[in-house]
């Protein structure tokens, strides 16, 4: 959504405001029902995903979580739950893998270095747009233009990602 329009002098004063939290409780809206789909196509998973809380559990315990995904959209999206734990880890909340937990997380890594390398444009926008620290708007931006449900899911775990950090923290990604 642009920052200004044509309708900005026609609509009352917080009004864009007020379009933009729908436009993006929409976006949210629609990828968490993807995701509740893709998720449900793996009951065994699904249950054990329910069972671990991913922002506080250890780094094992993810690995084991990426290791048993047989879906490559699930894959992902916890293994960049594990690469934003491990960047957040250098503000002092600890995440070290073991060596067979790092190896599983190290082959998750080269398949989404694999998956970005079929797409060049999106990777690129990426380099330009750091999903963790660019803005809010920048971030959806990044899940609606993503070229894959692959890319799509794991730029939603960088958004719930940082709100949960957020609240926990008080650092704001705005």
């Amino acid at each position: 959504m642009p920052e200004h329009s044509f309708y900005d002098h026609a609509l009352p004063r917080g009004s864009n405001q007020l379009i933009g939290l729908a436009c993006e409780a929409a976006i949210y809206q629609r990828v968490h029902q993807d995701w509740c789909a893709i998720v449900a196509a793996s009951p065994v998973l699904e249950s054990h995903i329910s069972e671990v809380d991913t922002m506080v559990c250890s780094a094992d315990e993810i690995a084991a979580l990426v290791g048993q995904a047989s879906d490559i959209v699930i894959r992902q999206s916890l293994r960049m739950i594990a690469e934003l734990r491990e960047f957040t880890s250098r503000s002092g909340i600890p995440f070290r893998p073991s060596t067979t937990s790092q190896v599983t997380l190290d082959l998750a890594d080269a398949e989404w270095e694999q998956h970005l390398d079929q797409h060049p444009t999106y990777t690129k926008w990426l380099l330009q747009n750091s999903p963790v620290t660019c803005t809010r708007t920048v971030l959806l931006e990044a899940i609606e233009r993503a070229p894959s449900d692959v890319t799509r899911h794991a730029m939603r775990e960088v958004l719930i990602f940082r709100d949960a950090f957020e609240l926990a923290h008080g650092r704001v990604f705005r």
